[in-house]
């Protein structure tokens, strides 16, 4: 099992343990609505009863729903399990931006329906009474509640009239039951209102249970580990596809072609260097630049006698330091060697017996291109030790092996 599974086995089990915290069941007859502020004004809220026996209205309010926090509206209990329950008015009410308070109207939540096939929730506009200065508790069995406000007041302040407040929605909640092995389910309800920037009509939808929060964060959790995985190997297959390429680019004749320049302006960078740090009095680059002069100074030889013609060569100049200039009349690439050597013939040399051999096409691409032919008709130079031929097959003679940048020229 690779290291991603462990952990989403991992996240599994520490995500599903706290779900069965929520799992507690309403009791048999239960009805609550919880209802959730999810906007960043204060809403305070009316409920209003009108149960089945007793005084005809009963106005719970003012409920306080703070901004990104919940409070509980409907609490029953007693009702025959999974039957209709008493039904409910909400009212919400809050200060808009204008700095106006009053009452809201509300989108209409889907929710179902009661036994009876009703809509769970449905518009309404009953009119009540109510107190902006005071908490509003009261029962009344006058029809409609909301008629005699201007001459209604509470007990408790006798001086604060009430005025004319319109619920929002009608609530028809189906009460909570269980079944034979004591499992309960329904009941519980949650909304979810959101207040506008402007305006005074809320929106409102479905809210999640406990539950349902749970399994959403842990759907969310395991999506986020899946799209992390899934970047993570889009990073890596990124990455390798980038590595191929630029493999494939240093690969090709190009790419080596650019690695050769770039090789050799660097060789001839780090040779400045070492000459400056020794003639500053560097110790540490002392041995490193003798070389580099002992190598000068062999080049230097290697041109020191002028230039001879392909033409004028003698076997006596086997073994010596010889520098020719001619033009060249061909070129000539062994593609199946190793190295691939590189035969440079000469226009004074109609007979082959002298050339010029390098291991190294690059270091002449390095200068004047990947196409070698371009070479033929220019005048070439170079100087070096006459030896056997390594290059050209049997006709050649004589050559002069070319291995570093400053052997040849090229006019």
């Amino acid at each position: 099992m690779n290291r991603f599974l462990l952990l989403l086995l991992a996240a599994s089990m520490l995500m599903l343990a706290p779900l069965s915290a929520f799992a507690d069941d309403l009791p048999a007859g239960t009805i609550t609505l919880q209802v959730c502020n999810k906007s960043r004004f204060n809403v305070k809220g009316v409920e209003v009863n009108n149960p089945t026996k007793g005084n005809r209205w009963q106005i719970f309010g003012w409920i306080d729903i703070p901004a990104n926090d919940c409070a509980y509206f409907v609490a029953q209990r007693g009702a025959d399990p999974g039957t209709n329950g008493d039904p409910t008015y909400l009212g919400f009410a809050y200060t808009d931006s204008t700095g106006t308070w009053g009452s809201a109207s509300a989108d209409v939540p889907a929710y179902g329906t009661d036994t009876s096939g009703n809509p769970t929730f449905t518009k309404s506009d009953l009119h009540v009474c109510v107190s902006r200065a005071d908490d509003t508790f009261y029962s009344t069995n006058d029809d409609p509640p909301g008629e005699h406000c201007s001459t209604t007041s509470l007990n408790k302040n006798p001086s604060e009239k009430l005025v004319p407040f319109t619920m929002a929605l009608y609530f028809r909640p189906v009460a909570s039951k269980c079944n034979f092995l004591g499992s309960c389910s329904g009941g519980e309800y949650y909304l979810d209102i959101t207040v506008p920037d402007q305006g005074r009509h809320l929106h409102v939808v479905r809210g999640l249970s406990p539950e349902e929060q749970g399994m959403q964060l842990l759907g969310n959790f395991f999506k986020a580990l899946i799209d992390t995985a899934d970047a993570q190997n889009k990073q890596r297959a990124e990455a390798a596809a980038a590595e191929r390429k630029k493999q494939a680019q240093a690969n090709s004749p190009e790419g080596r072609l650019q690695h050769a320049r770039e090789q050799q302006a660097a060789r001839e960078q780090r040779q400045k260097q070492v000459l400056a740090a020794d003639a500053a009095g560097n110790p540490n680059v002392k041995v490193e630049a003798q070389m580099i002069r002992r190598e000068q100074e062999d080049n230097r030889q290697r041109w020191a006698g002028g230039p001879q013609s392909p033409a004028a060569f003698d076997p006596q100049w086997m073994g010596k330091n010889v520098a020719i200039v001619g033009t060249v009349s061909r070129v000539e690439v062994d593609p199946n060697g190793s190295p691939q050597w590189l035969t440079i013939y000469f226009k004074e040399s109609p007979d082959a017996m002298f050339v010029v051999c390098s291991p190294y096409p690059d270091m002449f691409q390095e200068k004047v291109g990947l196409n070698l032919s371009v070479l033929v008709g220019k005048t070439l130079e170079a100087a070096g030790q006459v030896e056997s031929p390594y290059c050209g097959g049997k006709a050649p003679k004589g050559s002069i092996r070319v291995v570093e940048s400053t052997q040849w020229k090229i006019h």
